[in-house]
C-alpha cells in the first residue's frame, strides 16, 4: 500500500499572525499473509469426523515520510521548492510486525445429535518479549440436540433443543510494536549557551512481556417453539489474566509509567435473545428482542495490589475496572458561620474557598479537603443494555421500529465542568437557576454562586459533575408502501415503493448530556467519561423507489 501527497494552508493577512504552510508527505509499505491447512474428512454409519492441521504466518511493514515548512515567501508556489531548502520539521518511521501461528482442529457428529469440537493454536508475536514470544491457547465445546431424542417425540410443540457448553483460552497481542524494547528518544536541550542533542529511552524494557489470556467458559440452551417463539439464554463467566497495562513505577526509574502483565480480572454476564411470530395472518407483526447482564470485578493486580489511578477513574480490587473515583460534595457553604467550621479547599490563596462556594466532605476526618478525601463513587457499567425491533405489515405496508438502551450506569462529564461553573464566559445550565446569591437568598442550596473566577475547588473533580447514563433511543422508524401492480403497471413501471425512514428520531434520557451513550475513549481504564460527546443527528428520509 502506497500513499503520496502534498497539503498546503496559505498564508492570511498580517494581522492573524498565521504563515503559509506545506507539508509533502509519503508512505509505503505491504501486508502479506500465508496459510497452509491439510483437511481429513470421514463418515463411518452415523459417525462424522473432520480434521484440521494449519500453519500461518504474517507480516506488516510500513514506512513513511513528511517534511514541513512555513518559510514560504508568498502563496503563489506551493511546493517545497520555493523554501529555498529551509524544512521546519521533519519525520521519518518504519514500523513492522509479524504473527506465525500453528493450529489444529477436531469436530465430531453423532447422528446429528451430540456434536463436539476442540481446537488448539500457537501462536507467536514480534511484539513481546524475547522471554515469552509464544502463547499456547486450547478450546472444546460440545452440544447436545435434545428434540432429537425418542423420549422428545411426543412433545409436539418444541420444534428444537439444543443445550450448549464450551471453555476455551484466547490471547490478546494489542498493544505497540516495540512496547516490550527500550526504544530510544532524540532530546535537544542547552548546554555552555549552545544547543546540544541527545539520545534517551522512551520507555523500561520488560522482556518478559507476554500475552493477555482471556480464560472463558459458557452454557448456553436453544429453544424453538411451533416455529413462533425462538429463545437463546447464554450464560458466560470468563478471567483476563496477564492483563496487558501501562502500570505506575516509581519516578526514580526515569519514568512514571511501564507496560506489564498485570492483574486477573472477572467478567461474567447473561444473554437472552427472544424472537416471537406474534401474528402471522393478514395483519403481521414480529418481535425480535435481545437483553445482556454484565459485571466485572478485578480480583488482583500485580505484585503489592496497589489501586491505578487513572484522570478520575481507579482500578482497585473488588471492584469493577475504572470506577468513578473523586470528591463528594455536600452542598455549598451557606453563610459565614458554614465557612468557620469548614472544611474547606484551600489549594492557594488564589482558590480559597468562600460563601457560596462548593463544600466538599471530609471523608477522614482530619478538617481538610485533600487527596485522601476522593471517594470511588458511582459504577460506569449498566446494569443491563437491551434492544428491540418490531415488524409490522399489512397487505402492501410495511413499518419497522428499532431501539436500543441501557439501564443503570453514571457517566462523568467533562462538559459539565465548563456547563455548570456558573461564569459569563460560557453557557451555563438551565438546572443552575436556583443560585447562592446572598446569606438571605441561598437559592437550592447545591448550586454555587456566580464567579468569573472559579474558587473553592470547583473545578476539581467531584460528584458534581456525574450524570445520569440510563437511555431509551429509538434508532430507527420505516415505514413502506408497495404500489399495487395494477397501478404501477399502467406507468409503464416494472416496479414502484414509496418509503419514509427516520434515523434517531427520540431520545427518552433523564441526562443533561448531548449524548449519554458515551465510550470510553479507548482506554479500558477510563470508561463511562464524556469529553463534549457529540449529538447523534437526527435525519428523516421521504422517498420513491420505481423500477423501468
Amino acid at each position: 500500500d502506497n500513499t503520496k501527497g502534498y497539503s498546503f494552508a496559505p498564508q492570511l493577512p498580517a494581522f492573524l499572525n498565521n504563515p503559509a504552510t506545506g507539508t509533502d508527505y509519503a508512505s509505503g509499505g505491504y501486508n502479506w499473509i500465508g496459510e497452509y491447512t491439510l483437511n481429513y474428512n470421514k463418515k463411518f454409519g452415523k459417525h462424522s469426523l473432520a480434521a484440521l492441521a494449519g500453519y500461518t504466518a504474517q507480516e506488516d511493514y510500513l514506512e513513511t515520510n513528511s517534511l514541513t515548512s512555513t518559510n514560504y515567501p508568498n502563496n503563489l508556489i506551493q511546493t517545497l521548492s520555493a523554501v529555498s531548502g529551509i524544512i521546519s520539521t521533519g519525520t521519518s518511521t518504519i514500523s513492522e510486525w509479524a504473527i506465525v501461528s500453528q493450529l489444529a482442529r477436531l469436530n465430531y457428529n453423532y447422528d446429528g445429535k451430540y456434536l463436539f469440537t476442540a481446537s488448539v493454536r500457537r501462536d507467536g508475536s514480534s511484539r513481546f518479549g524475547a522471554n515469552n514470544k509464544y502463547g499456547v491457547f486450547p478450546s472444546a465445546a460440545a452440544a447436545w440436540r435434545i428434540s432429537d431424542e425418542k423420549f422428545m417425540e411426543k412433545i409436539s410443540w418444541i420444534d428444537q433443543l439444543k443445550f450448549r457448553a464450551s471453555y476455551g483460552l484466547t490471547g490478546n497481542n494489542s498493544i505497540g510494536n516495540y512496547a516490550s524494547i527500550s526504544t530510544v528518544n532524540y532530546l535537544k536541550f542547552t548546554t555552555g549557551g549552545a544547543a546540544v542533542g541527545g539520545f534517551a529511552p522512551s520507555v523500561i524494557p520488560n522482556p518478559d512481556l507476554t500475552w493477555e489470556t482471556q480464560e472463558q467458559f459458557n452454557i448456553g440452551l436453544d429453544l424453538s417453539i411451533k416455529n413462533r417463539v425462538n429463545v437463546t439464554i447464554d450464560r458466560f463467566i470468563s478471567r483476563n489474566k496477564d492483563l496487558l497495562l501501562n502500570v505506575n513505577v516509581p519516578n526514580a526509574s526515569g519514568f512514571s509509567t511501564a507496560l506489564k502483565n498485570i492483574g486477573v480480572v472477572k467478567n461474567t454476564g447473561w444473554e437472552f435473545v427472544l424472537s416471537t411470530q406474534n401474528l402471522v395472518k393478514k395483519f403481521s407483526w414480529s418481535t425480535d428482542f435481545n437483553l445482556s447482564l454484565y459485571k466485572n470485578k478485578v480480583e488482583k493486580l500485580g505484585p503489592s495490589g496497589d489501586d491505578i489511578i487513572s484522570g478520575n477513574n481507579i482500578t482497585r480490587i473488588g471492584y469493577p475496572i475504572g470506577m468513578f473515583f473523586s470528591y463528594v460534595t455536600d452542598g455549598v457553604f451557606l453563610t459565614a458561620a458554614d465557612l468557620a467550621k469548614g472544611p474547606i479547599w484551600n489549594s492557594g490563596l488564589a482558590d480559597r474557598t468562600r460563601v457560596g462556594d462548593i463544600r466538599f466532605k471530609d471523608l477522614n476526618g482530619d478538617g481538610k479537603i485533600t487527596s485522601v478525601d476522593r471517594a470511588i463513587m458511582e459504577s460506569p457499567y449498566p446494569d443491563f443494555y437491551f434492544g428491540m425491533t418490531n415488524k409490522f405489515s399489512y397487505g402492501d405496508l410495511s413499518l419497522s421500529i428499532n431501539l436500543a438502551g441501557s439501564q443503570g450506569n453514571m457517566v462523568y462529564s467533562n462538559a459539565m465542568v465548563i456547563y455548570r461553573l456558573i461564569r459569563s464566559r460560557s453557557r451555563t445550565l438551565s438546572t443552575e437557576a436556583n443560585y447562592w446569591k446572598s446569606e438571605q437568598d441561598q437559592g437550592d442550596g447545591n448550586t454555587v454562586r456566580p464567579n468569573d473566577n472559579p474558587t473553592g475547588g470547583l473545578r476539581q473533580p467531584s460528584s458534581r459533575y456525574m450524570d445520569k447514563g440510563s437511555f431509551v433511543r429509538v434508532n430507527n422508524i420505516s415505514l413502506s408502501y408497495q404500489v399495487p401492480d395494477k397501478l404501477y403497471k399502467s406507468l409503464k413501471l416494472t416496479s414502484a415503493r414509496i418509503y419514509f425512514n427516520a434515523t434517531n428520531p427520540f431520545i427518552f434520557t433523564k441526562s443533561l448530556l448531548f449524548n449519554p451513550d458515551v465510550s470510553n475513549s479507548g482506554n479500558a481504564l477510563t470508561p463511562g467519561i464524556d469529553n463534549n460527546n457529540y449529538p447523534l443527528p437526527k435525519s428523516f428520509i421521504v422517498g420513491f423507489n420505481l423500477g423501468f
